[in-house]
């Protein structure tokens, strides 16, 4: 029988609490239905390579480009793999390996590293509202298997509220990375900093 006590009630008020700050700005202002005369340019590409969970190379105007995911961080799959890292990478592979998607890149298009930052469209979307954002998205998809924990790097924030209410999905249900973060506390907000690596949820200001 499981013993409640004071530091348990606490916590589980702070992730009501923060599951509530995630979702507000969902209810709030919900996500605006882009007609297709609204539709942000997008470019079709074929995904060449998978680095790893949230990093792809496409060919682009005869240019091979690194593509790095926008607002979400996979676990690394390097000299010292990172859990469910080499899982991330395989499940990004099975979906984009050699596959024609659509990139809608970010009002930041590169980061310091020179890779173009973008959201991965599998189908070019004729609306963008929760639902396509849920389905035909890449990056939400990442967020939603419990893949990727949200990282937020201004200004490609524009996504930031739905993910977090996506994040939050695939934490109730405790899916991979999940499976043994469930009781943590994670914040929504992480100050300023360079980006770097995410250790729970981050939001960022460069």
């Amino acid at each position: 029988m499981k013993t409640w006590t004071v530091k348990t009630g606490f916590v589980l008020l702070t992730q009501a609490l923060l599951l509530f700050a995630l979702i507000l700005p969902l209810l709030l202002f919900p996500a605006k239905v882009e007609t297709a005369s609204d539709i942000p340019n997008m470019i079709q590409v074929r995904i060449t390579a998978v680095v790893d969970g949230d990093t792809v190379w496409a060919t682009i105007n005869q240019v091979e480009e690194s593509i790095r995911l926008i607002g979400v961080d996979t676990p690394e799959v390097g000299r010292w793999p990172e859990p469910f890292g080499r899982e991330a990478g395989a499940f990004t592979r099975e979906n984009l390996y050699q596959r024609t998607v659509w990139l809608e890149i970010g009002a930041r298009e590169r980061d310091r590293y020179g890779r173009l930052l973008a959201y991965v469209w599998l189908k070019r979307p004729t609306v963008i509202d929760e639902a396509a954002i849920r389905g035909k998205m890449f990056n939400s998809r990442l967020l939603l298997e419990g893949y990727a924990r949200m990282l937020i790097i201004a200004p490609n924030d524009k996504y930031a509220a739905i993910f977090g209410a996506f994040q939050q999905e695939a934490r109730n249900a405790g899916l991979r990375l999940w499976e043994t973060m469930g009781d943590l506390v994670v914040s929504p907000f992480r100050g300023s900093m360079e980006m770097g690596r995410a250790t729970e949820t981050s939001w960022i200001n460069p």
